[in-house]
């Protein structure tokens, strides 16, 4: 079954093609295309590319405006000829100049090295002529119009490979090459997430336990206003004082396992958004002399 191709507006008005890696010979002739786009002139006007992030058969995309059927390129096909060779070496009894027949003959004529290199490759140079090119033309017209309420046209580039993604299985069908903006889940995120907390905080966080349970765990030392008096004896007898204290408490925070989001570049602005709030709960937590335990307990507010 061929997948179907889709195309998508873009921000400008323009519209977008994801050019898989079959379609790649149809733009340049050959895989080189798959890395850059050097040796490639768009012939028609607002066209352009835009690479995808990513390893080996990576596709790209092709902007081109939203009246075009067709895109047309020149690009470069085949190896720049040789003119001939000119001597460098001074040696006033060789030729200065030769062309591709003379050098089949003067070539071998002069004799080689003790290793079998022949003599006339260190004393002349390659001249070279022009990278030939040719006109191509790119149909755009086997593309059908993406439904845009579900692609975030935005984030076609993954934007942190660090995270892992994974495309919902409804938006499987419109194929890999919007991977990155389609709805989707990003998980496997939970330590990660407990080190940003930690990074953030003055508590002592385990890691840990965020994989294992997903929760934030860990360990705050809170100072307190301590609102009860101690006798204390002096040199005018006994009287009684206030003191500040401090107290260790441990706490687990809950976190979900899994974040869905319209993309993944939104997927991640909620997980930082997650960190914040986490880190905002434990910023928070004060500790208070407890009212209901005739003042001997401290409890954290």
């Amino acid at each position: 079954m061929t997948q179907k191709k889709f195309r998508a507006p873009t921000a400008d008005g323009r519209l977008l093609y994801a050019i898989d890696p079959s379609d790649a010979d149809a733009l340049d002739g050959s895989s080189d295309f798959l890395g850059d786009t050097r040796g490639i002139t768009f012939l028609t006007d607002g066209v352009e590319m835009v690479r995808r992030s990513g390893y080996g058969n990576q596709p790209r995309f092709l902007t081109a405006p939203a009246n075009v059927a067709a895109v047309q390129y020149e690009t470069s096909v085949g190896s720049r000829p040789v003119l001939g060779h000119r001597r460098t070496a001074s040696i006033p009894a060789l030729p200065e100049f030769v062309s591709p027949d003379e050098w089949v003959i003067l070539r071998p004529s002069i004799g080689t090295d003790d290793d079998g290199d022949y003599l006339a490759d260190a004393w002349y140079r390659a001249e070279y002529g022009e990278q030939p090119t040719e006109v191509r033309t790119l149909d755009l017209s086997g593309y059908s119009d993406f439904p845009v309420d579900l692609l975030d046209t935005e984030s076609l580039t993954d934007p942190d490979p660090s995270f892992k993604w994974a495309v919902s299985a409804p938006y499987l069908v419109f194929g890999n090459e919007y991977e990155y903006a389609l709805p989707g889940i990003l998980s496997g995120y939970a330590e990660r997430l407990a080190k940003a907390v930690d990074a953030r905080t003055t508590a002592q966080i385990w890691t840990h336990k965020a994989r294992e349970d997903s929760t934030v765990s860990g360990n705050i030392t809170l100072t307190f206003e301590d609102k009860r008096t101690y006798p204390v004896k002096n040199t005018r007898g006994r009287t009684t004082h206030q003191a500040s204290g401090t107290k260790s408490f441990s706490f687990d925070i809950p976190f979900p396992k899994t974040i869905a989001a319209k993309s993944k570049a939104q997927a991640i602005a909620k997980f930082d958004k997650l960190v914040d709030e986490i880190a905002e709960q434990i910023a928070g937590k004060n500790a208070v002399v407890c009212a209901h335990c005739s003042g001997d307990g401290v409890i954290v507010d």
